[in-house]
C-alpha cells in the first residue's frame, strides 16, 4: 500500500534499475526461454503485451536505467558498501579502496585526453585534404579512434505521434558511433545503424565487451 499522504500513483517502494541494454522485449524473450526450459516447448505462454502490462501494474519499482543515468557499476557498489557498513575500520578500508578506484579512473581519463590532444596536433600537421572521414590518414605519431554506443531509437519516429501508432510496437535501432579525432580539419563522427535483428546472438549479449569489439 502507498505510504499515508503519498499520491496513489507515486511509487513507494525502492526502485531497482536494470542496465540500459535491457528492455521489455529482451526480458520477455528471457522469460519465454526460461518458461520453455522448465515446462516444455509446447507450454502456452502469455503474450508480450500481457507480460509488459503485468510488469507495469505489479512491479513498477523495477525499471530500466536511462542512458544519462548509466553509472560506473564499481562506484555504485563501493558507495553502497560504505553507506551500509557499520564497523569503523571496515568503513575506512572501503573508503580507501573507493578513493583508489577514483584515482585509477582519473588516470585513465587523463591518458585518454592526452592522446586526443596528440592525435589532434598530429592531424593539424598532416591535414586531410580529401574531406573524407572514411579514408583514414597515415599519422606520424599516433591515431585516436573513439567509439561508443548511443541511446537506442525507434522507427518510425515522430514527436507528434498519431493515436493509431501509439499502441503498435516500433522497430528498435541501435546506434554505434565511431570518430577519428585526428582527422583534422574534417573531424566528425560516423553513426552506424544496427537493426535489433542484426545484433549478435539475437541481442542476448547486449552491448557488452564481446559485441562492441566485434563491431570495431
Amino acid at each position: 500500500m502507498p505510504s499515508p499522504g503519498r499520491h496513489c500513483n507515486k511509487i513507494s517502494m525502492p526502485i531497482v534499475f536494470l542496465p540500459t541494454s535491457f528492455n521489455y522485449a529482451s526480458v520477455y524473450q528471457d522469460y519465454v526461454q526460461a518458461y520453455k526450459d522448465k515446462h516444455g516447448s509446447d507450454a502456452r505462454i502469455m503474450s508480450e503485451s500481457t507480460f509488459t502490462n503485468i510488469w507495469k501494474s505489479l512491479i513498477s519499482s523495477l525499471q530500466f536505467m536511462s542512458a544519462k543515468s548509466d553509472l560506473c557499476k564499481t562506484c555504485k557498489i563501493m558507495k553502497m558498501n560504505i553507506q551500509y557498513t557499520m564497523q569503523y575500520e571496515k568503513k575506512l578500508e572501503l573508503t580507501n579502496d573507493y578513493l583508489a578506484h577514483l584515482n585509477h579512473a582519473q588516470e585513465e581519463r587523463d591518458y585518454y585526453n592526452v592522446n586526443i590532444v596528440k592525435a589532434t596536433e598530429d592531424g593539424k600537421r598532416n591535414s586531410n585534404i580529401v574531406k573524407s572521414q572514411i579514408s583514414f590518414k597515415i599519422f606520424d605519431r599516433c591515431t585516436h579512434i573513439a567509439y561508443d554506443w548511443a541511446q537506442n531509437v525507434q522507427i518510425p519516429y515522430s514527436p507528434q505521434q498519431i493515436g493509431a501508432l501509439y499502441i503498435k510496437s516500433s522497430r528498435k535501432v541501435h546506434l554505434f558511433g565511431v570518430c577519428n579525432t585526428g582527422n583534422f580539419p574534417h573531424t566528425q563522427q560516423i553513426n552506424y545503424l544496427i537493426d535489433e535483428a542484426e545484433m549478435p546472438d539475437n541481442g542476448k549479449q547486449g552491448k557488452g565487451l564481446n559485441c562492441t569489439l566485434s563491431l570495431v
